[in-house]
């Protein structure tokens, strides 16, 4: 994954750099520097992004209000 798709990503999610480092466990700046591929992101990252993209989805799907 680049960077340029991770932060797109992350703004899909509606997330700051800072609320997607907290979700993961790491400094706000470690998410700059994977947006700017200043530091490779881990296969483990990816996949925890995968995870709190799903789990971002069904609190969005919770929260719309039914017809």
């Amino acid at each position: 994954m680049t960077g340029k798709q991770f932060r797109i990503r992350r703004a899909v999610m509606d997330l700051t750099q800072a609320q997607l480092a907290s979700e993961l466990g790491v400094q706000p700046n470690t998410i700059s520097r994977y947006e700017n591929e200043d530091l490779k992101i881990p296969k483990a990252v990816e996949l925890a992004l995968t995870t709190i993209e799903q789990q971002v989805s069904q609190r969005d799907e919770q929260e719309q209000p039914t017809k």
